[in-house]
């Protein structure tokens, strides 16, 4: 698993490699449950987007 860095400009700086199976494990837990807590892409569109006018180009 890598950790990604950024600068204070969020430009790309570099990468942490990390290989603990309980920190990968750990952290890929918390994604799942994050994901499980979100909102499903179709109610989002419907809630955030769909009610938006279409670009315009700029």
């Amino acid at each position: 698993m890598y950790r990604i860095l950024y600068t204070d400009d969020g430009i790309l700086c570099g990468a942490v490699a990390h290989s603990d199976a309980e920190l990968i494990a750990a952290c890929r837990d918390e994604i799942v449950r994050l994901h499980g807590g979100g909102t499903p892409l179709p109610e989002y569109f419907e809630r955030y987007v769909a009610g938006l006018d279409p670009p315009n180009g700029e």
